[in-house]
């Protein structure tokens, strides 16, 4: 036993503490009875030898098992591979911080139901101070290591969960919790720089050990439990009362052992330090401590310390009701703006601006004499009639009619957005002195295949490679079997100049795949970028690359937005584009330039494939898009596609071979996805999958109303007449109607076969109404309907059930137009006007949007309720409608929930309604949903929709640039 015990004392400090916090949390569950325990993240299996004989310990890891640990499982705890409730107790000690913030609560989740009930989660929360003491301790890393250390720097990337947040997530689980805060701040920073100098110096072992010893053993008198600490340790029951946990032995600090403590550790560093020469270490140490909390050297002092936590909780609340008063500040505004958005002058004006831009559509002259008109009247009112007609004949004398000045259009505006964000000539010093202070610099092979192309664009080509910021990079170059003599003559020329530059020649043309394999065959990077032969990369393409493998290093596809160049050196057209959107590329290419992937995976899937020449990008990216979720996008102008008559960028016409291969690549990939499905050419390079329904199964078409029975009997009409899709019943939710035709139509609605009506007598709440009607309906699909909508296509329903059968989509949502065939909805962007708005509302139904988006299927944060569908599972498990959210943005809530359980909302251009939008009801927000929403979603908001670039503009639903 006094082995054991001695073994455990040799443990680092902070994990002997916290096993044996969770030993008593474990006794006070296991009621005499041996425990089944499953450790997730417990790969190195410490926590057994906290345990009492008898209990079985399991352990989940993402890492393989080379410890040798019985019970080992590998896998991923989002996607636990455990049936419900096999566990006494689910204990995570240190996993939960890295998890990314979107994959948590799915995470605990899976704890929960995997358990009988009992979850114990210990991590690092965000709390006063720790993401500042975490900071100072990964500097002090990066000091004596020459890098950040990985899991600091993933914590600050991720950021710490908010305890707040989690525990509405327990109190949504209908769950008892209690914790346990140890690891005080001063301590925790003195022993993992301690830990730090040890790994960094190569300290021996038992000199280690000593202090884990003196710490250990003492802990809870050296101040563990201390305000003010590092870590929290949540005992989690479904059980309404919780066992008794004995509560932390809050002794008195013991100030001689505490100094002795402090007083060996640094010495100890010392020696080491002198050892090693490296005198500075101890004395970093110590300055990051002091500075951390703006302290003295006298902080050895036990009385001085709980002086110091004193001190600090107080500046930490100080500086947090400042960051309040700062967010009512910003919430006051955006509550300010969405009432004037929902005033009677507002809207007033904005239904002019809507019949202005049908009627004067931008670039046309009589916009530009519209314009001229209101600059006249402008002018009028401030300097009166005469000077108004003065600087006119002045005008019209010096320029004449035909150069009235235009307003800008969206190229113009794209100027104005390059002036404003990208970086001068002058910058570039500073950025490569960026570029050498990056800790992780890997190489970048740049892949171009070349063949017969002008010789200017060619040298422009690869002078956007020389020309990058960033140093480490190589330029791969096959030749595919070229006739025109210059293409060998330049491509000798840049190699003899450049030792960076690689060249091969096929002795005849193959193919811009085979081509393509060829430079990738000479490629020893870790990272491989896609160049056309006749395109330009920005200077900084490459650092902005290597700065996000910076922060994130396990990226395996990185793109980035793009533009087009014009014959003249003109950029135009920019792409911006959302982030990763599968269903979005299963109707476009809408990645393509610039994408880096990581060179290992290229060569896993067997690089570019011959027979898809001129979508072989496309197929390459489907492909990738299949073997890893570690995608991102870089919202920045890195890749310049140039316009040459003949090429795709000028023509999307142009290369209809390549059309032909894009519908080859996306059946290849519905193939490997094991889905069934068809594809169409909507235009050159849009494409339509029509998924085959597995199940017809039986869909419930969820109608609240009240009175307006011409909207409701349009509405029900509309679906029994057009609908082709046969297992649906509607029920219709009255929500205290009075009217006698309304009440006469709902009985009559009750002989029809498939039609219900069933009786809300509660005062209007959108949210539980529909609740309400869940519990009501039979179907395995959910539709929330509008009373006011009226179905125009007949498939509507094959269209989203289409959808909605797909495991990995959580909600499916339809086009939306007003009666005079003006767009009202094509998906939400959230922070669209302050809190949430519609996709290209007020345009033309076949005005096919920024990009094509408005015609194809997509991705979105949000889609509105007015039509929506998903599954019963879906709705049941992210809990329903919020009933907080009574009118407004309540379908938004629904979705962005949805996608925190990881799925997908889809928007659909396939299924069209007309909307009568709020004709019951109006277009009332009230505040109070204004106020909750941006509460609960501050976070979001404060990030900015995933599908909306955030270079586009939030004043406005047609993604103008953002200037």
């Amino acid at each position: 036993m006094a082995s054991s015990e001695n073994q455990r004392l040799r443990l680092s400090f902070d994990l002997y503490t916290r096993n044996h916090i969770i030993s008593a949390m474990l006794d006070a569950v296991r009621d005499k009875k041996p425990l089944k325990i499953l450790d997730v993240g417990g790969y190195a299996g410490q926590l057994k030898m906290f345990l009492q004989p008898g209990d079985e310990l399991h352990i989940l890891d993402l890492r393989e098992n080379k410890v040798g640990e019985e019970n080992y499982h590998q896998g991923d705890i989002c996607a636990a591979p455990f049936s419900d409730g096999v566990f006494d107790v689910v204990v995570s000690s240190d996993v939960y911080e890295h998890i990314p913030p979107c994959a948590r609560e799915r995470a605990f989740l899976e704890m929960l139901r995997i358990s009988k009930g009992t979850v114990i989660l210990g991590c690092p929360f965000d709390t006063p101070f720790v993401a500042e003491v975490e900071q100072r301790a990964n500097e002090f890393f990066k000091v004596l290591v020459g890098q950040e250390h990985p899991w600091l720097r993933e914590h600050i990337e991720n950021g710490l969960p908010d305890p707040g947040y989690f525990e509405k997530l327990l109190e949504n689980c209908d769950c008892t919790y209690t914790f346990i805060a140890h690891n005080n701040l001063l301590n925790w920073l003195l022993l993992q720089g301690f830990v730090f100098c040890a790994y960094a110096t190569g300290m021996p072992e038992e000199k280690v050990n000593s202090i884990y010893a003196l710490y250990n053993e003492h802990f809870d008198d050296l101040g563990d439990f201390l305000p003010l600490s590092y870590r929290r340790i949540y005992f989690i029951s479904r059980l309404k009362n919780l066992p008794l946990l004995p509560s932390p032995i809050q002794k008195p600090l013991d100030a001689r052992l505490l100094e002795k403590l402090w007083s060996d550790t640094l010495n100890l560093m010392h020696e080491q330090a002198v050892s090693v020469k490296k005198k500075e270490i101890a004395s970093l140490l110590r300055e990051f401590i002091e500075s951390a909390f703006r302290s003295t050297p006298s902080l050895l002092l036990a009385g001085a310390l709980q002086e110091i936590q004193k001190s600090s909780k107080a500046e930490a609340k100080v500086l947090y009701s400042r960051i309040e008063e700062k967010e009512r500040e910003l919430q006051d505004t955006l509550f300010k703006l969405a009432a004037i958005q929902s005033s009677l002058p507002f809207k007033i004006l904005d239904r002019y601006n809507r019949l202005r831009q049908r009627l004067l559509p931008e670039g046309t002259q009589r916009y530009q004499f519209y314009r001229l008109c209101v600059k006249a009247g402008h002018i009028a009112l401030d300097e009166g009639l005469p000077n108004m007609f003065r600087r006119a004949w002045r005008y019209f004398r010096k320029y004449g009619f035909k150069n009235v000045s235009a307003p800008a259009d969206y190229n113009h505006m794209y100027q104005l957005w390059i002036e404003k964000n990208e970086p001068k000539p002058s910058d570039f010093s500073r950025l490569r002195e960026e570029a050498t202070s990056l800790s992780y610099r890997p190489r970048i092979s740049i892949v171009m295949p070349v063949y017969n192309v002008d010789e200017v664009w060619l040298r422009k080509a690869i002078e956007s490679v020389r020309n990058q910021i960033y140093p480490h990079w190589e330029l791969c170059i096959a030749d595919d079997g070229s006739t025109r003599p210059h293409i060998r003559k330049v491509l000798e020329e840049y190699r003899q100049q450049e030792d960076r530059i690689k060249v091969t020649y096929l002795p005849h043309n193959q193919g811009i795949s085979v081509a393509s394999n060829t430079a990738l065959a000479l490629a020893t990077g870790e990272f491989v970028g896609l160049l056309d032969h006749d395109d330009e990369l920005a200077p900084w393409a490459l650092l902005e690359i290597v700065k996000l493998l910076n922060q994130n290093p396990d990226l395996d596809f990185i793109y980035s937005d793009e533009d087009k160049l014009e014959l003249d050196g003109r950029r135009s057209e920019p792409f911006f584009k959302p982030d990763f959107s599968p269903d979005l590329l299963m109707s476009m290419n809408y990645i393509c330039h610039f994408s880096v992937f990581r060179r290992s995976l290229l060569n896993q899937i067997g690089g570019f494939r011959k027979g898809f020449e001129g979508s072989q990008d496309y197929d390459i990216i489907l492909r990738v898009s299949e073997q890893t979720c570690k995608i991102a996008h870089i919202p920045k102008v890195l890749y310049h596609w140039r316009k040459i008559p003949g090429s795709a960028s000028g023509s999307t016409s142009a290369k209809s071979y390549a059309h032909k291969a894009a519908v080859r690549a996306l059946e290849e990939a519905l193939e490997r996805r094991k889905l069934r499905g068809k594809v169409t050419i909507l235009a050159p390079g849009r494409y339509r999958i029509q998924y085959e329904i597995a199940d017809e199964l039986l869909v419930s078409i969820i109608i609240p109303t009240k009175d307006k029975v011409e909207l409701l009997r349009r509405c029900i009409e509309s679906i029994r007449e057009k609908t082709t899709y046969r297992k649906y019943e509607i029920i219709v939710v009255d929500n205290g109607s009075k009217e006698s035709t309304t009440i006469q139509y709902l009985r009559r609605i009750e002989n029809y076969g498939n039609c219900r009506v069933v009786v809300f007598n509660q005062p209007f709440n959108y949210s539980r109404m529909n609740n309400f009607a869940v519990t009501q309906a039979r179907g395995d699909y959910l539709v929330f309907l509008n009373n006011d909508t009226e179905v125009i296509t007949p498939e509507w329903l094959e269209e989203m059930v289409e959808h909605a059968q797909r495991k990995e989509v959580g909600a499916v949502g339809t086009k939306l137009l007003f009666p005079d065939n003006t767009i009202q909805h094509d998906g939400v962007i959230v922070g669209l006007g302050g809190v949430a708005g519609h996709a290209f509302y007020g345009l033309p139904a076949n005005d096919s949007g920024y990009m094509d988006l408005a015609t194809v299927t997509r991705n979105c944060s949000a889609v509105t309720a007015a039509c929506l569908m998903l599954r019963r599972a879906v709705f049941e498990e992210v809990g329903g409608f919020d009933e907080e959210l009574d009118v407004a943005y309540n379908d938004v809530d629904l979705c962005l929930r949805i996608i925190q359980r990881g799925y997908y909302i889809v928007w659909t251009p396939y299924a069209v309604l007309y909307h009568h939008e709020s004709a019951t009801r109006g277009q009332y927000q009230p505040e109070r949903n204004i106020r909750y929403f941006c509460e609960k979603w501050r976070d979001f908001l404060d990030r900015g929709d995933p599908f909306y670039n955030p270079n586009l503009a939030l004043d406005r639903s047609d993604f103008m640039v953002r200037v």
